[in-house]
């Protein structure tokens, strides 16, 4: 199966008069406050933070569109079918001031299904991938898995992203994105010549407690193509490629 060609953007639809350029304004956060999903009773305090937190945010730079990396509730995994959908913080908080406000909301983050057409995989452990089945041969550990994630996927994540709120930039966005995307995607957007505000790097609660959930192996991935770049569309230099010891 060929892999689907890179994400080509048309310029045009950024092409926005000196009158009508505004700002996508990013909150990097952990998912896990992102989302009523709690896993001990530690993060619905940190969900409520967070939605007081995004509150004040949209009043203060007068936001019209609170988007967000996340896929629609509804659009289930197919293999996962047992897995409940997740509901965002952001869109009940949009929820409860579209009762005063014309603020809207939006999900950006590709389906399972969008995911496939895309050519990349559902998952990172240890990467599934549908157009490549030997990626989960060559890929032996932890930080290998998360250096291709970010080196291959994330670029047409992020531009799936773009897409999604390619006919709303004439407006004040709020983008809710993972930590370590904040700099990615700002980069990404300023390469369209889109405005960007970091509001947060990280979303904290609670003396820093949040600050634990990237892993090292993540972490170390994510500064390795920061420094190197992100590679071309062939080729995958994020792989060390292993003798088989004759199997």
């Amino acid at each position: 199966q060929a892999r689907p060609a890179r994400y080509a953007l048309p310029h045009d639809v950024f092409e926005l008069s000196g009158t009508e350029r505004t700002m996508v304004h990013l909150v990097g956060c952990r998912h896990s406050v992102q989302t009523f999903n709690p896993v001990s009773a530690y993060f619905p305090r940190a969900q409520a933070s967070f939605k007081g937190f995004l509150r004040d945010q949209i009043l203060r730079y007068s936001i019209s569109l609170v988007a967000e990396e996340l896929a629609e509730p509804h659009d289930c995994d197919p293999n996962r079918p047992n897995r409940r959908p997740l509901s965002s913080v952001a869109r009940d908080l949009v929820n409860e001031l579209q009762k005063t406000t014309d603020v809207e909301h939006r999900y950006c983050e590709p389906c399972p299904a969008e995911k496939a057409r895309l050519g990349i995989g559902r998952g990172l452990h240890f990467i599934d991938d549908p157009c490549n089945r030997d990626l989960k041969r060559l890929i032996r550990s932890e930080r290998e898995a998360h250096l291709h994630d970010i080196a291959h996927r994330w670029p047409i994540r992020e531009k799936f992203w773009v897409e999604k709120l390619s006919k709303d930039l004439h407006r004040e966005v709020l983008f809710v994105c993972g930590a370590l995307h904040r700099c990615t995607f700002r980069n990404r957007l300023r390469e369209l010549d889109i405005e960007t505000n970091v509001i947060t790097r990280f979303f904290d609660h609670d003396q820093g407690l949040l600050r634990n959930h990237v892993a090292a192996d993540e972490l170390a991935a994510y500064r390795q193509v920061r420094r190197s770049g992100f590679p071309p569309e062939s080729g995958c230099p994020c792989i060390t490629v292993r003798p088989m010891n004759g199997l």
